[in-house]
């Protein structure tokens, strides 16, 4: 307590270049917050949108379907999937329960034609779980529309296709016969990603069960629950109904590879804005630290003449510059929750994106745990800063530090 004691009153009696040298390490802070805040932010945003974009927390397939379904799709399937259905609605925390079915076929206007890798759904549940966000054109698939079919825009484009227009799929029974089946296009689409709306459709499940000739049976189940936080506590019993019918499961992170990649990419950028934020704090704090030594060569001799031992000389110095790594970093703490207030207050920090009429409103928040290593990490870097420093006052000669002008 008593070298924080003294480190205080060190800061304090030099308050104006103390504040100076907790700039960097005030704006380091609310940088390094920031940052992790709008990323912590969006990928919350886009987990959400995930899930609900046609993914779902968690996926059941038949046994097998995992390792070798992709390459024979029809092979695998669910045969009695109403009972499974029913159990996993009974469920606490379930908002949904659907099944999907994925296809791939020959989509055809008459005139031209184009490869479609495409989903059919339940309609009625469909509403639920596809958020339907990059619908450019026309309307969503209802229980009225039965021959509905939706396309992504460069589908629509190959074909020339525009709403209203009826196209014909043809696909490849399970049996290894060729079937086909005219579709009304109710609405195009555009995801953001070329390769995707140059092959994406989706139409309603009975359509590609008919069309297949695979009856009733479905290629996954996909479960939603009500929230996200959930899924640890509903786990046990997914596996256990997956385990009682001889299914395989897969949640919703192990199916979206875009997302775990954007994560990786987000927590290598965070880590390196924060590596150099630490350097740029530790050489102030050095900087400041070599000053405050050269300016107190005497009263360090004076101390050293009282008895105060080498080691607490270097500790006196470690335990302020620590102090100023801790303070500059907690008053960064304060301004940038106050400006996250701010933004909350104002329904998010508005951002202006190229081509956008309206601004996109962003949020910030950062995780408790985040708050908790910058706070450590600002305070250990002031420690390491300062080691050099402190080991050059502890060696001082006594007679050379009085003597000091």
């Amino acid at each position: 307590m008593f070298y924080f004691k003294i480190g205080f009153r060190n800061i304090a009696k030099n308050y104006r270049r103390s504040l100076i040298t907790m700039v960097p390490t005030i704006i380091g802070m609310i940088a390094c917050l920031l940052t992790q805040g709008f990323f912590n932010w969006n990928m919350g945003q886009m987990r959400e949108a995930t899930i609900r974009d046609g993914t779902g927390h968690y996926q059941l397939y038949a046994r097998g379907f995992l390792e070798s379904g992709y390459d024979h799709p029809n092979q695998f399937l669910i045969k009695d999937v109403n009972p499974i259905v029913k159990e996993l609605r009974s469920l606490p925390g379930v908002e949904l329960v659907t099944t999907r079915m994925a296809f791939n076929g020959i989509l055809s206007s008459g005139e031209k034609s184009a490869i479609v890798l495409g989903e059919a759904g339940e309609p009625k549940n469909e509403l639920k779980l596809n958020s339907y966000s990059g619908l450019i054109k026309g309307s969503v698939l209802t229980s009225e529309t039965a021959n509905g079919l939706i396309i992504g825009e460069g589908v629509a484009k190959k074909l020339s296709a525009d709403i209203g227009d009826v196209l014909t799929l043809i696909g490849n029974m399970k049996d290894g016969g060729i079937n086909a089946v005219d579709l009304e296009l109710l609405a195009i689409t555009n995801s953001g990603y070329s390769e995707l709306d140059s092959v994406s459709a989706l139409t309603p499940l009975g359509v590609i069960q008919n069309l297949l000739g695979i009856n009733a049976n479905v290629q996954r189940i996909v479960i939603l629950l009500k929230r996200t936080e959930d899924m640890e506590k509903i786990h046990p019993e997914i596996k256990q109904i997956a385990e009682k019918y001889e299914l395989e499961y897969r949640d919703w992170e192990a199916l979206a590879d875009f997302y775990q990649s954007l994560k990786l990419m987000n927590d290598v950028v965070f880590q390196i804005i924060i590596l150099i934020v630490l350097a740029m704090v530790a050489f102030t704090i050095s900087n400041t630290i070599n000053m405050n030594i050269s300016e107190r060569v005497r009263e360090i001799g004076t101390i050293r003449a009282q008895g105060t031992r080498r080691m607490q000389v270097a500790l006196i110095i470690i335990v302020e510059s620590s102090l100023l790594g801790a303070i500059g970093g907690f008053i960064g703490l304060v301004l940038c929750y106050l400006f996250i207030g701010f933004t909350e207050l104002i329904g998010g920090f508005p951002v202006l994106l190229s081509g956008a009429e309206q601004p996109l409103r962003i949020f910030f928040r950062p995780d408790i745990t985040t708050i908790f290593i910058c706070m450590l990490l600002f305070s250990m870097v002031g420690i390491i800063a300062s080691f050099i420093p402190a080991r050059r006052a502890g060696k001082l000669s006594i007679t050379d530090a009085l003597r000091w002008i």
